[in-house]
């Protein structure tokens, strides 16, 4: 199997109206952000291929990655 690092260029940020589920766990224990509604607030392209890497957490704890590209 081969494997790839994967350092795509960031097209932005999360915005101000993201909404954290868990956002004092995440401040004062550190734990994983829960975001029910985010705002990615685009500030601009550099002309890449479109990456979409998804972490999937399954019921039983086993994270994975999803990794998708677009040509």
């Amino acid at each position: 199997m081969k494997l790839f690092v994967i350092e795509p260029e960031v097209a932005g940020e999360i915005g101000e109206r993201t909404i954290y589920e868990n956002y004092d766990a995440i401040t004062t224990k550190g734990e994983r952000p829960i975001i029910s509604h985010l705002h990615f607030v685009f500030m601009g392209w550099l002309g890449d291929d479109i990456l979409e890497v998804t972490v999937v957490i399954r019921a039983d704890g086993v994270t994975s990655l999803l990794v998708c590209f677009f040509f």
